[in-house]
């Protein structure tokens, strides 16, 4: 993230403003990668105004305070449609209904900033003259067609920190020497089972210097090989002492983890994944087709 600040921030802030840091303002949730010390000291030390944002907030994301996809309880109550229980349900539900969208989530970003391009001057008399996009989606097109100001074009400008960052690191992704390992179909499932056990320790999220990152890796190799009672001889190598409760606390864990893992082994819980992804795959082949394509990478305009 900070070198999205450094190469792009910046860059796309003289473009805009000509240097002028009191004409703008940062806009940016309260994600961990935001909120690190070296971006927060970065942004300071750079003099970057950020927008407070308040935390787990319903009204700070605007798209999903225009529109919502599905409400939760719609989903887990369709399972059972049909039933005496669900009539039950949809009859005392049918008026406090979240879900105020029906379609594809590509189909919600484009009718969602619609949505706030019609109703900006009626609710904030105020007219968004200019719509910065990624080129994912049709969604500037949704608003030249809706035209929400009638003797004002939107104009459409294009974000220009893609090219000069992200295009690096999609040229490094796609270097010959590293396509060259994916050709015989090789997974990486026992390294990514092997990171997310370090990272229970040492979360990604959260800054950790190279010897806590050291710590995590060597505890999370003796755990992926073998189980979690290698956790008491590490305590014991320490002079830490550790009783029988430890011990069968350890031994549920590892008996837990080969349950799971002969679980999702077996043939029929593969066949139900590869069904349960087909029909997923089905469906949103449908909704292209009726919605033609609302999103999708380079399809704007």
């Amino acid at each position: 993230m900070l070198k999205l600040y450094q190469r792009g921030l910046l860059v796309s802030v003289k473009h805009w403003f000509k240097r002028t840091r009191d004409h703008w303002i940062l806009q940016e949730d309260n994600d961990p990668k935001h909120q690190n010390r070296l971006c927060t000291e970065w942004k300071t030390a750079n003099g970057v105004n950020v927008l407070d944002w308040p935390s787990q907030s319903p009204d700070a994301n605007p798209i999903e305070n225009v529109l919502s996809l599905m409400n939760k309880a719609c989903e887990f109550w369709k399972n059972f449609e049909g039933t005496e229980e669900y009539d039950e349900w949809e009859n005392k539900h049918s008026d406090k209904c979240f879900a105020n969208h029906n379609g594809s989530a590509g189909k919600m970003e484009v009718d969602s900033i619609v949505e706030m391009f019609k109703r900006s001057e009626s609710l904030y008399n105020v007219r968004y003259d200019n719509y910065i996009g990624d080129g994912d989606s049709k969604t500037y097109k949704g608003i030249v067609d809706s035209n929400p100001y009638q003797d004002l074009v939107v104009k459409k400008k294009e974000c220009i920190v893609v090219q000069k960052v992200i295009k690096p690191e999609y040229d490094r992704l796609t270097d010959t020497d590293l396509l060259e390992r994916c050709i015989e179909g090789y997974t990486q499932n026992n390294n990514e089972s092997l990171n997310a056990v370090i990272w229970s320790m040492a979360p990604k999220v959260h800054y950790s210097g190279a010897k806590i990152v050291e710590i995590a890796s060597y505890i999370a190799a003796s755990i992926f090989n073998d189980g979690y009672t290698s956790v008491l001889k590490i305590m014991q190598l320490l002079n830490l002492e550790s009783g029988l409760s430890a011990l069968q606390f350890s031994e549920n864990l590892d008996s837990q983890r080969i349950s799971i893992a002969n679980i999702r082994a077996q043939q029929e819980t593969k066949e139900a994944r590869k069904l349960k992804r087909a029909a997923q795959k089905e469906t949103e082949d449908i909704t292209a087709i009726i919605e033609d394509l609302m999103y999708g990478p380079g399809i704007a305009d």
